[in-house]
This record gives structure tokens, sequence and C-alpha cells, in this order.
């Protein structure tokens, strides 16, 4: 049998139970980072969504688990480094992606976008 002793925390994606008090864990729609919550229900079989009903008066379904975490959690978290793009990523993120040859424009590979562009072409809808 396998015991955990205290240096074999629980990991950060470890399952909620119904009635725990959590953080927003990222800033989520109408709940500012940090916002204190408790989860209602827990819905899910592979993958696990939670209803958590959060201080602020929001009540939102369908929160994930890297969404949201308990008060241990959050405080490593809020004291730990932020992930902020460094200098070197800025500009490639702020490149416009249709100026660049086989990108994804919105998440659409730029070779359908051109089949596309052909048929409404061949069709008259490009008028």
């Amino acid at each position: 049998m396998i015991t955990l002793g205290p240096a074999m925390a629980p990991s950060a994606t470890s399952p909620l139970k119904v009635n725990q008090k959590v953080h927003a864990l990222k800033e989520l729609v109408g709940v500012p980072r940090g916002t204190s919550g408790k989860v209602l229900l827990i819905g899910g079989v592979s993958w696990r969504r939670y209803w958590v009903d959060f201080e602020n008066g929001v009540s939102m379904p369908g929160v994930d688990r890297t969404d949201v975490g308990p008060a241990d959690e959050w405080a490593r978290q809020k004291d730990g480094p932020q992930q902020v793009a460094s200098s070197d990523e800025a500009p490639a993120a702020q490149a416009d992606p249709a100026a660049v040859e086989g990108e994804p424009v919105g998440g659409i590979p730029s070779h359908l976008l051109e089949r596309s562009k052909r048929a409404r072409e061949r069709l008259g809808a490009n008028s």
C-alpha cells in the first residue's frame, strides 16, 4: 500500500469536491482572477467540469479544473512569477497572420481559405 507523506502533495490537477472553496486562477468572463467561490456541482466523465458560485455573484457552469483551484494553489500561483511574453515574442504576436504564407487565419488553414475563395469566384458569389 502506498501512503502519501507530507512531501507528496496533491497535484495541481487533483479533482475538486462539492462545497470546496476555490479561487479563480485565471480571469474568467465576469470573474476577476483571484475571486473566491464554492464548487456547487461536478460534471463530466473523462473531462471534469465544475459549476462554481463565485463571491462576486457570478455562478458559472462548465469551469475547467485549470481555471480554478483551492486556496493553497492560488497562494502559490499569485506569489509565483507571472507568464509574460518576452520582447522577442512580441513582434511575432503582432504580425498580421494573413501576411504569412501557409499560416492559419483565425484557426483556418490558408489552403482552405484559398479553396473557398476559388469556389466563390467560380459561382459568381464574389461580386
